[in-house]
């Protein structure tokens, strides 16, 4: 399409516009310049002109509108739009200047009616044609040949296009106003009328009438135009049917489409017309389109986009940003993208003013209704008819998800763009409390997540929350399960990378919420490329070398693997899984388990069919659920059949791993037949049958791999000779067996393994332990010979050596054995609670270890502890067994150990090879005892029918006395045989000291060199000579000389053997089997209560009896103080929320390198042979005390707490004796770690699983209830918080009764009313109860509550500073610092708000009373103490020892006082009360800083690096903020309050210079710690130089200051000589500037330091 303005008319077109020019500028003169043609023209329109309207206008310049019915308006071929719009407007000037048509009244009135027309359809023809393309009249070519150009209405290609004639008029300025005026009438007038609609105008002329306003170059009228559109768009909405209209018209579509169409075309349109941006005009803007939007809900996104095209002041954005927020959550889901890229675009940037918008924003976008799966009856119907023949989403689901999906991507851009948004959104997912979290503040983060700088800032807060416990599993499946469709475009932008770098955060709660992502993420989105994305980070995060990270990228291919169609859904990615096996000896045996599993799980069928032949060649099938593949089969019989322990382990735990598959299988195979599950195996029948082809296999391989695992050697032909047992020579590896044992036991406690295998187990090794470990007693009675008298008490008496079957071991008994490696034997340690003796075997473990045999002496006692577990785990019903009765003769038979003199007085008069023995047979006695009680410890605790629990909780009791007289001879024991050294470790090198100097410390050496030395008397000494006197004295001298030398050799290796002696013990403890945290399930025995066994009512006895008869009951003693321990570090361990994972070690595996056979099968450690793997953290702790309260253990601690508390609260606590003393002591230390650890814990608090758990712990911690309750019942808020201040009460009690010195002891206490206060608040801040941290109303019984109980602490605090402790205490920061900030801390008084203060209070409130107490009480009297090194004598914890913390502690307080100040509602106040309160406050925390920097220029002894340090870093906080804070107050406050603002000043300014002189101090002794901190601290005075001029600038009072150059000064103020100052030269000149603008303003002349 070309152009009809020709090149040809450019010069035509110019010249014509100077004419026109011309004329206008030359006025009367114009006819001098026109033609004679020109002038007749003129003439004829001065004659004619007078009935012109402006069709004849229009006419005389060369446009034809008087045919519309034929054609369009035609215009001349030489009239180009320029020249038309230039023509006429000249014409219209003319007839006005000559008074033809003044003001051109008749021309816009015929255009008036022109436009307005009739009701026939001749006008709606000139109107359409007035609006359409003008068609150029072109008779012939400009050279007069050829044929001319017709263009006619009804031919759609032409060759020259014309812009409409409305058009150009509108660029007429005297018609423009009245033109659109006219237009919009028009467009209301087709509004409102019911046209007709064959001819289709209706529809086609409102649109070129926009069309022809859209753009203009220049509006003449512009409020005129405003009015106009906002009247007609009124008018519109006025007449056309609402939303709701629309939905209930079916009769007239057409109509009331094209009504609301044109309604939606003009409020398009008002941005690009309305350029009347004054607020007035905005403001009529702004309320029209409200008013439509109200009228008609359907025009809210089309009002939004104009608002947004619209320059609005802030006040009006935010009016609309309101009404947006209010149909954030009633609109429906397709208007969310629009409303929502409205919000993140369009609010205002952030200010001071304008930040509680934002926060309304952000608080509207996270309640939007987006991650929903509910919808309407309407949506629901209409996705229940689209479902009805398949499976897929319908419609409605579909377009809520594209919704949603645009939605997000709106966010994801606003988000990157604005930052303060951003900032605002993640403050407020801060300060959210746990429990108050929605999905939608999921998508928003990860919406924020798309953009690279917000990554970091997401990730913190994501990890802070799951710390916290706020950001849950159960939340990410909320906001990610079926919203896959929506989450599409955060997959890969932001979700997988927040995913990946959770998982490699430190914290278990955040790896454990990247693991819970990622599963999530691979449910939810099907394609496989995005699968493949999530398996290949996995297995990146796998080959991380980090045991953390790998240990949960396992669990996540576990739980994939565990659920219904995980299989199925894993094996195409089964190639990237095989290639772990790569960097299988790197993994730990609970992520080789995972991993042996997941590749069985997600490989092909190795198991036959049921219609193979008998010779096993039949075909594999190929099936889900399936056993492995032949690559992993391969790996597990090569490692079986390498000879290191850490190699065959692989094999072993893959052996095992495919006979769980096998079982597996199997009950997979009965659930697709409609099995019924049994609750206890959820295995079927196929599984009870050893015949059967799958379990066949399965019990080969274990078989395989048992066989393997045997270490074989002939009796008698590989026998340690004598002098290789007297060093102690054996086996140091761990023994294979022992931990095949191990892993069965894992895979029977998993319930996943068939009956039929472990059956199979039971009847292989029970004979084994049977003939190997175990000796008979005769039940028949016969005459026997004389008994020998039994040793001890520990002993096992009235039993005839003729009772021994066995021959060997009678002759242990009776010391008839005449081999050197064997002491003499006893039986010892029997559990039997009968009166009569009824054990029929015993334990034979002294003769194993006496005897020469490697396998014997080396191998078989590695494997009882494994194999004991083995079996009374398989006999145990919890794990489908038929109960611990047939086997619980284990655990009362005595053992056959040495006897107690061997192991006690005669043991250092062994010879080695009978110490090696005894310790040998003391150890692994120890270890079978703690098995012992780690296997039947819950069988004891809980009933279990046909079992006698009296008697089973007797010998669990009478075995933990035994494990403590154990551990006690192995201490001994152990640390005095050297060559002892616990199975799969090397023994300790002995220290040199030890080898080359042990015969230094014998007395006969000391006593030669002393008898060597002459002693003469009195009479001989007078008879030598001088010499002979000399020589003495030096002989004497070097005699003295070389006593002392021998004297200190000797200390120094009595030392190093006390030291080694000790490493040999801790050697031996570290390497028995560990105790499971289920032992301390026996703290809730009565056999163990402190008050007997009268269940129920020790609670109340406990608190019943007084001091005196407490006295006599036993508190502690070593089994509780064991239990307790226990307890203590099993809570640490279950609720630790450290960075560094805090594992115990009997909740984990050992090193996968030096892999030993004494590893802990534990109730609560990840069992991934489990069905459901209870891996997640949080679960597994409560299911621990799912059964501490069930055995009331907490109860029992209660008991203990009580009588603790009434012991050391008496006054008669000091008739204890010290062994009872210091069980007290210890008994109340571990009593206060668990309460501790209890109350510490996050998880009691985040959220209302753990809280009412925390209920039910404290009912029993605190009242000794006993009853519990359902952990389903709701939580009673004040039924809580009673508990915890009646265990204030207790834990105070204990704490400040009796008359301890040591403060270690008190400051456990004191951490423990922390931790007590700690979990108060933070109830407190979730349960949306008042805290003292902030004002609260005086009223507010809450916050009293509060407020007393931190008082409490407070008071209990200064009372211990200004307790007297004896003179060996030592003073750090550990315990006074402690104490100092806790008093600090919790003294705070909050500011009335309902009265002004007094003037008492304002020297107290907040912290300012303690922070003076401090300073006035104990760092001011410090330097009137003699030397300044104390103790002062109302705080004597103060002194030059702990100057130090003192000092710290009130720096650290007063710059947080000062922002507190601030922020406090007294300086947001405009009373004259509450301004004159605040600056006395702030007058008094700048007193309180200048006292504390002229502590350190007045005493020269506290010129110390570390207080100038504490000076600095605290004076440089304290004037940041109050020269951002402070100075703008007292500017704004400076007329009325001028004198105490100088003062302030003043004062400030004086301990600013203290502070130059503290960092030109540092220069001069180069302290590195000074100077880190002198640029930071030299640009804050620098600014509050600068800061104080513009002060007192603005008020005019610059005469109350003036300026001078500093001099040098030391830090007591006195001068620097010149030549004394040794400054660098690259440094002096730049140093000496510095030091004159530091301190450069004056605010009196007698603070010049000028002479």
């Amino acid at each position: 399409m070309t152009s009809i303005v020709e090149e040809s008319e450019v010069p035509v077109r110019k010249k014509q516009r100077r004419t026109d020019e011309e004329s206008e500028k030359n006025g009367g003169s114009r006819e001098l310049l026109l033609s004679v043609a020109e002038q007749n023209r003129l003439e004829k329109i001065r004659h004619e002109g007078a009935t012109w309207g402006l069709t004849e206008v229009l006419l005389e310049c060369g446009v034809d509108i008087r045919n519309p019915a034929e054609h369009n308006c035609r215009i001349e071929a030489d009239v180009s739009s320029t020249s038309l719009r230039a023509s006429v407007h000249a014409l219209l000037c003319e007839m006005n200047r000559n008074g033809i048509d003044p003001n051109n009244a008749r021309v816009i009135e015929t255009m008036e009616e022109l436009v307005a027309g009739s009701d026939d359809n001749s006008s709606q023809l000139l109107l359409s044609s007035l609006l359409s393309p003008m068609e150029p009249t072109i008779p012939q070519d400009a050279d007069g040949s050829g044929s001319p150009v017709v263009v006619s209405r009804n031919n759609k290609t032409h060759t020259n296009v014309q812009p409409s004639l409305i058009k150009i008029l509108l660029k007429v300025e005297v018609l423009q106003p009245p033109l659109l005026t006219a237009l919009f009438l028009m467009l209301a007038e087709l509004g409102a009328a019911a046209e007709d609609e064959e001819n289709g105008l209706n529809s086609a002329v409102p649109r070129l009438i926009l069309s022809q306003i859209k753009w203009l170059d220049r509006i003449v009228d512009a409020e005129g135009l405003t009015s106009t559109a906002l009247q007609c768009l009124s008018a519109l909405v006025s007449t056309s049917p609402s939303s709701v209209d629309h939905a209930e018209d079916n009769g007239s579509t057409s109509t009331t489409k094209s009504k609301h169409s044109l309604v939606l075309d003009l409020i398009a349109t008002l941005p690009d017309i309305l350029v009347d941006d004054t607020p007035e005009r905005m403001e009529e803007v702004v309320s029209t389109l409200r008013d439509v939007r109200d009228e008609d809900p359907s025009l809210l996104l089309p009002v939004l986009d104009a608002f947004g095209s619209l320059r609005l002041t802030r006040e009006q954005m935010n009016l609309i940003v309101d009404d947006a927020l209010r149909s954030l959550h009633t609109c429906h889901v397709s208007a969310l993208p629009t409303l929502c890229s409205f919000l993140v675009q369009q609010v205002p940037p952030d200010n001071h003013d304008n930040g509680d918008l934002l926060t309304r924003v952000v608080d509207g976008l996270r309640h939007m209704r987006i991650g929903e799966t509910d919808l309407s009856l309407d949506d629901a119907a209409e996705s229940s008819r689209s479902n009805t023949n398949n499976k897929r989403k319908g419609p409605a689901l579909l377009q809520r998800a594209d919704a949603e999906a645009l939605t997000l991507e709106a966010l994801s851009r606003g988000f990157q763009y604005r930052q303060d948004l951003t900032a605002a959104l993640l403050q407020t997912v801060k300060a959210t409390p746990p429990g108050y979290h929605a999905a939608a503040d999921v998508w928003l983060l990860l919406c924020c997540a798309v953009a690279p700088h917000n990554r970091g800032k997401v990730r913190s807060v994501v990890r802070s929350k799951a710390g916290s416990g706020a950001f849950t599993k159960e939340l990410l499946q909320d906001a990610i399960s079926g919203n896959g469709q929506a989450l599409g475009f955060l997959f890969q932008s932001a979700a997988l990378t927040l995913a990946d770098s959770l998982l490699r955060a430190p914290e278990t709660s955040s790896r454990e919420l990247g693991g819970s992502l990622y599963l999530q993420l691979f449910q939810e989105f099907g394609d496989l490329m995005q699968r493949q994305e999530i398996v290949g980070s996995l297995v990146t995060h796998v080959g991380s070398g980090s045991l953390p990270e790998v240990d949960t990228a396992m669990e996540v291919f576990s739980h994939i693997v565990g659920t219904t169609t995980g299989t199925t859904k894993l094996r195409p990615f089964s190639s990237f899984l095989i290639s772990l096996l790569d960097h299988i000896q790197q993994l730990t045996s609970s992520q080789v388990r995972r991993l042996f599993l997941i590749l069985f799980a997600v490989g092909d069928n190795d198991f036959y069919d049921a219609d193979d032949d008998d010779m096993g060649d039949g075909p594999r099938t190929v099936g889900v659920g399936s056993g492995g593949s032949d690559d992993v089969h391969i790996v597990i019989r090569k490692h079986l059949s390498l000879t290191p322990i850490s190699m065959k382990r692989i094999g072993i735990i893959g052996a095992v791993a495919f006979a769980v598959s096998a079982s597996t299988i199997c009950a997979d195979t009965a659930r697709d037949a409609s099995f019924t599950e049994t609750e206890e195996t959820c295995l079927n029948d196929q599984s009870n049958d050893p015949t059967s082809r799958v379990i066949k296999e399965a019990i080969d391989v274990l078989s395989m791999a048992c066989d393997n695992c045997v270490q074989r050697t002939k009796l008698g032909t590989n026998d340690y000779t004598e002098d290789e047992l007297n060093r102690g020579v054996g086996s140091h590896t761990a023994s294979a067996l022992a931990l095949y044992f191990d892993e069965l036991c894992y895979a029977v406690r998993g319930r996943r393994l068939a009956p039929a295998i472990k059956a199979w187990i039971r009847e292989r090794f029970q004979t084994d332990l049977e003939d190997i470990y175990l000796g008979d007693f005769a039940t028949e009675d016969s005459e026997t010979q004389p008994t020998a008298p039994p040793i001890s008490q520990n002993e096992v008496p009235s039993r005839s050596l003729e009772k021994i079957e066995n021959p060997r071991d009678r002759a242990l008994v009776a010391g008839s054995v005449s081999s050197f490696t064997a002491p003499q034997g006893a039986m010892r340690y029997s559990c039997n609670t009968l009166d009569a003796p009824t054990y029929v075997v015993y334990l034979r473990l002294l003769p194993l270890l006496a005897s020469r045999d490697p396998s014997e002496r080396d191998i078989f006692p590695q494997q009882l502890c494994p194999l004991v577990q083995l079996l009374v785990t398989c006999h145990d019903k919890r794990y489908g067994g038929v109960g611990v009765g047939d086997v619980d003769g284990l655990l009362g038979c005595p053992m056959l150990l040495p006897t107690e003199a061997s192991v006690g007085m005669e043991f250092e008069h062994l010879p080695p090879a009978k110490q090696w023995t005894a310790t040998a047979a003391v150890f692994f006695a120890t270890c079978f005892c703690r098995e012992l009680i780690n296997v039947f410890i819950h069988s004891a605790a809980f009933r279990v029918e046909g079992q006698d629990d009296e008697e089973l909780r007797a010998m669990v009791v009478e075995r933990l006395r035994c494990l403590v007289r154990l551990e006690e001879d192995l201490r001994f024991t152990s640390s005095k045989c050297s060559i002892f050294s616990p199975p799969g470790s090397t023994p300790l090198p002995v220290p040199r000291e030890l080898t080359m100097f042990a015969e230094d410390i014998e007395e006969p050496v000391l006593s030669e060199i002393s008898s060597n030395v002459p002693h003469g008397n009195d009479e001989s000494s007078e008879k030598m000579t001088k010499e002979e006197r000399k020589a003495l004295a030096v002989i004497k001298k070097a005699a003295a000389k070389k006593i002392s030398e021998r004297a200190k050799s000797k200390q120094k290796i009595l030392k190093a053997r006390s030291k080694f002696e000790a490493a040999l013990s801790e050697h031996a403890r570290k390497a028995l089997r560990p105790l499971g945290s289920l032992v301390c399930l026996a703290l809730g025995f009565p056999e163990l209560s402190i008050l007997g066994q009268e269940d129920g009512v020790g609670s109340q006895r406990a608190l019943s009896l007084g001091a005196s008869q407490l006295h006599n009951l036993k508190v502690g003693g070593p089994v509780t103080l064991m239990l307790l321990s226990q307890l203590s570090e099993s809570l640490q361990a279950l609720f630790s929320s450290g960075k560094v994972s805090v594992v115990p070690r009997f909740m984990t595996s050992r090193s996968p390198v030096d892999e030993e056979p004494g590893e802990l099968i534990n109730d609560f450690a990840t069992n991934p042979y489990a069905k459901c793997d209870a891996s997640i953290h949080g679960t597994r702790a409560f299911a621990f005390l799912d059964l501490t309260l069930a055995a009331g253990v907490f109860a029992s601690v209660h008991e203990h707490l009580a009588a603790v508390a009434e012991i050391r609260g008496s006054e008669n606590d000091g008739g204890l004796d010290d062994d009872r003393e210091a069980d007290t002591k210890k008994c109340s230390q571990h009593l206060l770690s668990c309460v501790n650890s209890i109350v510490s814990a996050q998880e009691f608090t985040s959220n209302a699983k753990g809280r009412k758990y925390l209920e039910l712990i404290l009912k029993e911690l605190s009242g000794g209830d006993r009853e519990g309750g359902n952990t389903s019942d709701p939580v009673s808020v004040s039924g809580l918080n009673k508990s915890l201040f009646d265990l204030f009460d207790l834990v105070d009690e204990i704490v400040m009764g009796g008359n301890t010195d040591d403060l270690s002891f008190v400051i456990q206490g004191v951490e423990c009313l922390e931790a007590v206060v700690n979990c108060i608040l933070r109830l407190g801040t979730v349960l949306k109860v008042p805290s003292t941290i902030t004002e609260q109303p005086v009223e507010d019984k809450s916050a009293r509550k509060v407020a007393g109980i931190r008082k409490k602490l407070s008071d209990l605090c200064r009372r211990l500073l200004q307790r007297q402790w004896i003179d060996s205490t030592k003073f750090g920061k550990s315990n006074v610092g402690k104490l100092i900030m806790l008093y600090v801390e919790h003294s705070c008084i909050t500011i009335p708000l309902n009265r002004p203060l007094t003037a008492s209070e304002t020297s107290e409130v907040g912290h300012i009373g303690a922070l003076q107490v401090l300073m006035k009480g104990a760092l001011a009297e410090l330097p009137n103490t003699a030397g300044c090194k104390g103790p002062v004598e109302g705080f004597p914890t103060c002194c030059l020892q702990s100057f130090g913390s003192y000092y710290s502690a009130v720096f650290a307080f007063l710059p947080k006082e000062l922002n507190n100040l601030f922020e406090s509602s007294l300086v947001k106040s405009d009373t004259a009360d509450s301004i004159e309160a605040a600056i006395e406050l702030l007058c008094c925390l700048v007193t309180l800083f200048g006292d504390l920097c002229d502590l350190t220029k007045e005493n020269s002894v506290l010129v110390r690096k570390p207080y100038l340090l504490s000076q600095l870093k605290g004076g440089t906080r304290f004037m940041e903020i109050f020269v951002a804070r402070a100075v703008p107050y007292l500017q704004k406050h400076f007329q009325q309050h001028n004198g105490i603002v100088i003062t302030i000043i003043k004062e400030i300014q004086k301990s600013t210079r203290q502070l130059g002189r503290v960092i030109a101090h540092g220069k001069r002794e180069k302290d590195a710690n000074l100077a880190k901190e002198t640029p930071r601290a030299k640009k804050i005075l620098e600014t509050f130089m600068h800061t104080v001029k513009r002060l007192f600038r603005k008020n005019r009072c610059m005469t109350a200051i003036w300026c001078a150059n500093l001099k040098n000064r030391n830090i007591d103020g006195s001068i620097i000589e010149d030549e004394k100052i040794d400054v660098d030269n690259s440094g002096g000149d730049e140093s000496s500037k510095e030091d004159e603008v530091e301190a450069e303003l004056l605010t009196d002349e007698s603070d010049s330091d000028e002479e």
